[in-house]
């Protein structure tokens, strides 16, 4: 198990690692192509494009991902194509009624054009496609078509944005119509690694998945309401300029979501497909540990380089702003960790329990970033963001631990961990003007500190991490 572990983490690190270079280096690029404004308007379109794909797609990944194992290999088949076909008829019958309402929708968000609209509405379809080949290839173990797939997507992406752009065509309708080619890509390799197409719906074969899925919808509401609150909430109180410096800030931070993926993406096969076997719990601390361990790794870098982060990835003219990396990092620290701990409440298979929390969570932040704006601006909306992001975590601990007892996750390890993550934090905040080769000093000398701390604690000795590698 966990040889097979390291071999695909391997392949979408390798994968991962090439697309967040160029990803990186283009994210560069555009934040320079843009002002601050439009940054600020590419971020109130991504809370729109959000909150879309949750109703325009009813998480039917989600459900698709959960039961695809589940089946024999006869049955898959039919429970895809009955997947797909019936997300596209949603979709085009949603896609076609929210158009009709675009005045409404530029109220609720930022003026945007025909053209411009037509390309934000035709994204979640597209993207739920993506996201369920994505999902068959991950759970089927094809991490070598997966990580191909990821590299050649985003040249498209990339490629076609760059190409738009040079016809003149506008920047937020040229980056939003390279994201429809990038996706129409994976679609058209979908379609061909599917076969002959099918035009049937099995609704027997979907009831399963759908009332899962079903289910998610209110919970993935509550989580954008809670991730995004901040940001729509900013852009109405204090300007759209305002939603710029968030969003490039965040960019920064999330960085170490994106790195940490290839890790999540290698370890949901194994969580759902082995967590029956009675002798799975030790592989599966095992695996969190080394979650753990890697996010920690990257505090320390992000922290103690966040003026370094930010001139790479957002350019100068965001440096004025650079301190507001450090609670976007513990923002991506807890985001991060929520993510893993989800997992045990979905081998439950109680997902209203998802809802209840997202729900929760979600109006919580609504009426504390409100609440914390109208008393401290900006820095109220970041101090309401990291209260409602480690309420969040703290409450799926506690719902995985009473829903799925086989896998416990220990509350005061978790409180400990984020504890260290935040004093690493502050202390690094104090001394992020120290010269560029004493920070590189202290990186090294504090890793190294940090992980013998860390194998020390969890008991993990050397040898064992050996033996995860050796052949045979």
């Amino acid at each position: 198990m966990i040889r097979t572990f390291i071999k695909n983490s391997s392949i979408y690190l390798v994968s991962n690692g090439v697309t967040k270079v160029i990803g990186l280096a283009f994210f560069a690029y555009i934040a320079r192509v843009l002002t601050v404004e439009q940054m600020g308007q590419f971020g109130m379109l991504n809370v729109l494009l959000t909150l879309l794909v949750v109703v325009m797609t009813l998480q039917i990944h989600a459900g698709y991902t959960r039961y695809y194992l589940d089946l024999t290999e006869a049955e898959r088949p039919t429970f895809e194509f009955s997947t797909v076909n019936a997300l596209v008829l949603w979709n085009v019958g949603m896609g076609a009624a929210l158009f009709c309402l675009r005045p409404a929708l530029e109220a609720l968000v930022v003026p945007m054009g025909a053209v411009l609209c037509g390309l934000v509405l035709s994204l979640p379809l597209a993207s739920a496609m993506t996201a369920l080949f994505g999902s068959k290839l991950r759970l089927e173990n094809r991490a070598l078509t997966a990580g191909v797939l990821n590299v050649a997507q985003l040249l498209v992406y990339v490629g076609g944005t760059v190409a738009l752009l040079r016809l003149g065509v506008a920047p937020l309708s040229a980056i939003f119509g390279g994201m429809l080619l990038q996706n129409a890509f994976v679609i058209v390799w979908y379609v061909s690694d599917m076969g002959r197409w099918r035009f049937a719906i099995s609704f027997a074969s979907l009831r399963r998945s759908v009332i899962f899925s079903a289910l998610i919808v209110p919970a993935a509401l509550g989580a954008y309401l809670s991730i995004l609150t901040g940001k729509y909430i900013v852009g109405w109180r204090l300007g759209i300029e305002s939603v710029g410096i968030y969003e490039a800030s965040s960019k920064v931070a999330m960085i170490i979501q994106t790195i940490m993926q290839p890790l999540l993406q290698a370890t949901s096969p194994i969580v759902y497909g082995q967590y029956r076997q009675p002798d799975f719990p030790p592989r599966y601390y095992m695996l969190l540990h080394i979650h753990m361990a890697a996010v920690l790794a990257l505090v320390v870098a992000f922290s103690l380089f966040s003026r370094e982060a930010v001139h790479v990835v957002v350019g100068s003219q965001y440096l004025a702003h650079a301190h507001l990396v450090f609670p976007f990092v513990m923002a991506a620290v807890l985001m991060h960790m929520t993510d893993f701990y989800v997992n045990n409440v979905h081998l439950s298979q109680k997902t209203q329990y998802i809802t209840l929390v997202e729900l929760v969570t979600g109006t919580v932040s609504a009426g504390v970033t409100y609440l914390l704006i109208a008393r401290a601006g900006f820095h109220g909306a970041i101090v309401a963001l990291l209260f409602s992001y480690g309420l969040r975590c703290l409450m799926y601990v506690g719902f995985a631990n009473r829903l799925f007892p086989k896998l416990r996750i220990s509350l005061t390890q978790t409180a400990s961990y984020l504890g260290l993550c935040s004093l690493i934090l502050i202390g690094h905040f104090y001394l992020r003007e120290l010269p560029l080769a004493a920070r590189l000093v202290l990186a090294l000398a504090e890793s190294t500190l940090l992980l013998g701390a860390f194998l020390w604690w969890y008991r993990v000795h050397p040898r064992q991490l050996l033996s995860l590698v050796r052949p045979g």
